[in-house]
């Protein structure tokens, strides 16, 4: 990938960076609706012009899925990835401040620096389940498929 997404989520924002193989991080927020995901998407492909993007956003349950989902189905590589790990990468790398728009880069880079795995079926079609760990597990039919559905776009 040349472009990460970091995407921290509340109830009704998305706070939002945007990082590039160059130059300085991108930030902007947009509300945590169908239309505001639809708004990031945008902004992410423009910026990102012709730039490979993999969005990350930490497992918050109901308040991430509907921007997971709809990337998904945007067909964009997004991981979701357990807030600990997050977290503890953060304090690795020595992250202080604990704002939004700070979480919001700590993700993007998060996502640079491990290319955490992606899913890539919308759930309500394809049975995927959420699990605390973050990670989709994709199932079908009683078959399961590989987790490396971003790995595969890149």
């Amino acid at each position: 990938y040349t472009a990460w997404i970091g995407i921290d989520v509340s109830k009704d924002t998305l706070e939002v960076c945007l990082l590039r193989t160059y130059g300085k991080p991108q930030h902007k927020q947009f509300a945590n609706t169908p239309a505001g995901f639809a708004k990031l998407l945008r902004w992410g492909q423009h910026l990102a012009a012709d730039a490979s993007c993999h969005f990350c956003l930490e497992a918050t349950g109901s308040y991430s899925r509907g921007v997971a989902t709809f990337l998904v189905e945007a067909e964009q590589a997004v991981s979701v990835v357990n807030p600990a790990q997050i977290k503890y990468a953060a304090w690795a790398a020595g992250a202080g401040n604990k704002t939004d728009k700070a979480d919001a880069l700590v993700i993007a880079d998060y996502a640079r620096r491990h290319n955490p795995p992606c899913g890539d079926l919308p759930p309500q079609k394809y049975g995927i389940f959420w699990r605390w760990c973050g990670i989709w597990t994709i199932s079908s039919n009683n078959t399961s498929s590989s987790r490396t559905g971003c790995n595969n776009r890149a």
